[in-house]
């Protein structure tokens, strides 16, 4: 009975384990990092390409009213994908920065160990605008053993101050290990 017992209970971790697992280590087992408070920053989106090389994980806060009344939900997003060949985070950089639909004004803030806990990170700080609306962002990038991320965390300018410390906690977590 006793045997029985333990395996069903082993049954039931193996399975939650695996439910809970996110699609990062489908790409890599050697992305690391600290997900946000379960209780404010809700999973929005978890999804890997059928292929396996690309994939996002999108955190999404619970709503916070600014002072206009408008519901506000910042969002982290945590974009990973296998590189072909070594790039430099700059370069890296660079070229997402240019693809952004709102083409934010940032500047580049550091790296390591400052900004981010990977040797292999570029972090900027900007802001943009959308439907009237001035956003603040944190933008992270990591390049190491041919792996891309880009993480943004995203929230309007009022609200931002609310959640950037989980922010900038987040985009220090993230690590590829060498």
């Amino acid at each position: 009975m006793t045997n029985k017992f333990s395996l069903l209970i082993f049954f039931n971790l193996l399975v939650a384990f695996g439910v809970c697992q996110s699609n990062v280590n489908k790409l890599s087992s050697k992305i690391m990092y600290t997900a946000p408070d379960k209780t404010v920053w809700k999973t929005y989106r978890d999804e890997i390409n059928p292929n396996k090389s690309k994939g996002v994980l999108i955190y999404q806060h619970v709503p916070i009213t600014d002072s206009k009344g408008r519901t506000i939900e910042p969002v982290i997003a945590f974009i990973y994908e296998r590189q072909n060949s070594i790039v430099d985070p700059v370069k890296y950089a660079e070229a997402a920065l240019a693809k952004k639909q709102f083409n934010p004004k940032y500047t580049r803030q550091g790296g390591y160990p400052q900004y981010s806990s990977d040797k292999h990170s570029a972090v900027y700080a900007g802001e943009y605008t959308r439907d009237g609306i001035k956003h603040k962002v944190v933008l992270g990038y990591i390049c190491c053993n041919s792996i891309g991320i880009e993480i943004v965390c995203d929230a309007t300018d009022e609200v931002f101050k609310n959640v950037e410390a989980d922010m900038t906690a987040f985009l220090r977590s993230v690590k590829v290990r060498d």
